[in-house]
């Protein structure tokens, strides 16, 4: 057993997460293509451990895939180099490390694993008007109500994108594009 997210200095968890008293971690290390080099380099050592006669492939493979999240943060950073706004909401707070690679500023709609209260449902969707906020994030995998009425009172719309999908570089890729489109609607 090897912790991928060893040598990894973890964040705060925020909303859902935080369990309420601060002072858990935020589990989500893998949307951070910075990160995720740590796991893959965290991976590789383990397995060139135990399988020496493979060391060689190991590395070899690292060494492409490092290179290939090199190149998809470049694809990332060229993507939101741009963006005016720099602000986003999300109903699941699972992009707290992608925000800090980005320069973003995540605005999550759970708060301790719980759907908002009115009193809070009512500042998220002002903090969002004062944002120009018209893009509201959620999962495929979670339900999406709050964020689908939030949307509605900002007149814009609920774009779903996923943490979970099992190809991570094209997934981050189309994540990127979907902050760079929500972006881009957020300055018109």
């Amino acid at each position: 057993i090897v912790d991928m997210a060893d040598g990894i200095e973890r964040m705060p968890a925020t909303g859902s997460h935080d369990g309420g008293d601060g002072e858990h971690l935020d589990p989500h290390v893998w949307l951070s293509p910075r990160l995720v080099k740590v796991q893959a380099e965290n991976v590789a050592e383990l397995l060139a451990e135990l399988d020496p006669a493979h060391g060689t492939d190991y590395q070899a493979n690292l060494e492409a895939l490092l290179a290939d999240i090199d190149a998809l943060d470049a694809e990332i950073r060229d993507a939101l180099a741009n963006a005016p706004n720099r602000k986003f909401m999300v109903f699941h707070p699972s992009w707290g490390y992608f925000a800090r690679d980005y320069d973003l500023e995540m605005i999550p709609i759970e708060v301790g694993g719980q759907e908002p209260s009115a009193a809070e449902l009512a500042a998220l969707i002002s903090e969002a008007r004062l944002s120009n906020i018209k893009v509201v994030f959620a999962q495929p995998e979670l339900n999406s109500r709050t964020a689908d009425a939030i949307a509605s009172e900002l007149e814009g719309r609920v774009l779903l994108i996923s943490p979970l999908e099992q190809d991570w570089l094209e997934n981050m890729r189309q994540v990127a594009a979907a902050f760079a489109e929500a972006f881009a609607e957020s300055a018109e």
